[in-house]
């Protein structure tokens, strides 16, 4: 019986949580949408890279969003205080998260 009561909790909350992810979401503006989206976008590609190293291979592996942060942080900086574009601040980073994996 307390099976059945955590999972009708577990889905209250998870159905609690989504509606108001789309209340917030839609009070947002466009640009703002389109910083949740794009976050979003990248979260996926390092959930898919990490289920590659961790799913098929087996490996465990902390690394791989360690490295993914070093090169966020280090676009964002140089966006942010230099003021550098996306196409400036991509071949940097990269150069920096394998000075860092390496």
């Amino acid at each position: 019986m307390e099976f059945i009561v955590s999972i009708v909790r577990s889905v209250i909350l998870f159905g609690l949580l989504i509606f108001i992810a789309f209340r917030i979401f839609r009070i947002l503006r466009p640009f703002e949408k389109g910083l949740v989206e794009r976050f979003g976008k990248y979260n996926r590609e390092a959930t898919a890279g990490l289920n590659i190293v961790k799913g098929y291979c087996g490996q465990v592996t902390v690394g791989h969003v360690g490295l993914f942060a070093v090169g966020s942080y280090t676009a964002g900086t140089l966006f942010l205080y230099l003021g550098l574009g996306f196409w400036a601040t991509l071949p940097i980073a990269i150069i920096v998260t394998a000075f860092f994996g390496v």
